[in-house]
């Protein structure tokens, strides 16, 4: 066996560097399986030592070949000099690798004997299965994934700037109604598809992303057979190495359904706000009422007193003078009176200029006289140099349910009852705070009370719709925000509005 090594390196100077260092292991044998040589990966591969391997027949470390396939590999090396292999080998643990054996026939000093270069393939066969695996979840995914967007109504698309083309996923044709055989797929047919209300928009914001080399978000209609659709498109470009965009990649969804549930919604507060303003114009009624029964009084004992000297013929015109000054200005008093509850019922489609100590005021003479007639002492406290760019009516009428709500819970309380009002301003943003010191709001309703339809006054005639108008008001008309909080001595309403609302009239 000696001498056999001996003779392969003789013959060839190379043999020996590759014998020792090659990372496949390397076996020579007889064409019976007798070891003669291993090199020393062969050792590392089995898990056994040089000697231990060439005690061994190399045939017997075969795991599932059998006697004649054995005899048929003898027979190909014997008349064609090689063969190649695929098997598993049995480590000394006895667990099995997969193999690939290459087989040469060699006549070393008139001795046949076999070299078998084995490669272990165990990590590629087991790299195979997983990239098989991952590539059967990918497809799984891919379907999973288009399944979804097409519930979603979501659709892919990809623009190649450099040849104008468009790739569209097949949701996005069904969202566009549009057969892919006859549609053009390019930038101009996309913008074609739009609604011509919406072209110039949307072919600007895309070109500005592009300019900026930024994010694209845009919501737009389509004008389809069925009617118009409401899309919203977005995507992110893609650079070369240059800085150049090459592709835009994006997603489009059809809103359809939720632009119509939005306006749905929409409808039903405006529909809570009429009732919420139905339901304090019966409470304001009463409140002119109250406040025009003193002036209607004294305009009538001061017409009687007229008639009278004028029926005894003791008239002085000095005295009937004064007393008509007096009836005018109780009619005056009573028509602002009329004028103020008018302009609050008056709906406010334009932003304006208010001072906020005007907008307050407003309200104490509007409530003045209900809140004295139950004790209730409103104070206000206002920087006069605070103005709102704002919908005066609908702010004016958040504040007056506020301060309407304090005195009907203030009513019944027996002792100092007040209103608080204080005001104040940080940079872009004022703070409008009302408090009362009635009864605390109970911890377990204190979430419930901005919703529809709650009410703790039920048995007086409550419609559980003044603090929802006012948190919609707020929210979404005025762009503010508004807590309840109990405090040391009672309830606080706070609200944040900013100074200038950013809306396009």
């Amino acid at each position: 066996m000696t001498q056999i090594k001996a003779n392969i390196f003789n013959e060839n100077k190379h043999y020996q560097d590759l014998y020792e260092y090659s990372n496949d292991a390397i076996i020579i044998h007889s064409l019976e399986g007798e070891i003669f040589m291993t090199n020393p990966h062969a050792g590392v591969m089995f898990g056994w030592t040089e000697e231990e391997l060439m005690t061994f027949n190399f045939f017997n470390q075969f795991s599932v070949k059998g006697e004649l396939e054995i005899n048929n590999l003898r027979k190909k090396l014997i008349e064609e000099g090689s063969e190649r292999i695929h098997c598993n080998l049995i480590k000394a643990d006895q667990t099995t690798f997969n193999v690939e054996i290459s087989f040469t026939l060699m006549n070393i000093t008139n001795t046949n004997v076999v070299q078998a270069i084995i490669r272990d393939v165990t990590f590629g066969e087991e790299t195979l299965k997983v990239l098989k695996k991952t590539n059967e979840a990918l497809n799984r995914s891919k379907k999973d994934l288009t399944e979804v967007h097409k519930r979603a109504h979501i659709g892919n698309w990809e623009y190649d700037v450099a040849t104008n083309s468009i790739t569209w996923s097949d949701e996005i044709y069904r969202i566009f109604e549009l057969n892919p055989n006859e549609f053009e797929a390019n930038y101009e047919a996309f913008l074609a598809s739009i609604h011509r209300d919406d072209v110039k928009r949307v072919n600007m914001a895309y070109m500005t992303s592009m300019t900026r080399k930024e994010s694209y978000h845009e919501s737009f209609r389509l004008i389809t057979s069925k009617g118009i659709k409401y899309v919203e498109d977005r995507c992110e470009h893609i650079l070369d190495k240059e800085g150049n965009i090459v592709r835009s990649i994006g997603l489009i969804q059809d809103v359809s359904e939720l632009v119509k549930k939005d306006e749905q919604i929409k409808h039903q507060e405006e529909m809570i706000i009429v009732q919420s303003r139905h339901a304090a114009m019966g409470e304001m009624i009463g409140m002119i009422a109250h406040q025009w029964r003193q002036p209607i009084s004294i305009v009538g004992l001061l017409t009687e007193a007229v008639q009278k000297h004028l029926l005894e013929d003791t008239i002085n015109f000095d005295e009937v003078e004064e007393d008509l000054e007096v009836i005018s200005n109780q009619v005056h008093y009573m028509s602002n009176t009329i004028e103020d509850f008018k302009n609050f019922f008056q709906k406010s489609n334009k932003i304006d200029k208010v001072e906020l100590n005007t907008l307050l005021n407003e309200i104490k003479t509007m409530l003045g006289a209900v809140l004295k007639r139950h004790d209730i002492e409103l104070k206000i406290t206002c920087n006069t140099s605070i103005f709102l760019h704002t919908y005066s009516r609908e702010l004016l009428q958040v504040l007056m349910n506020i301060v309407t709500n304090a005195k009907d819970v203030l009513e019944k309380k027996v002792g100092l009852k007040e209103i608080v009002i204080t005001t104040s301003q940080e940079q872009e943003e004022v703070q409008i705070k009302i408090f009362n010191n009635g009864s605390f709001i109970d911890d377990a309703i204190k979430y419930k009370i901005f919703e529809p339809y709650f009410t703790t006054k039920s048995n007086s005639g409550g419609t559980g719709l003044g603090l929802y108008m006012v948190k919609t008001i707020i929210d979404k008309h005025i762009q503010g925000k508004i807590s309840v909080e109990n405090v040391a001595d009672g309830v606080e309403f706070s609200i944040t509005l900013p100074e200038r609302l950013d809306i396009e009239e």
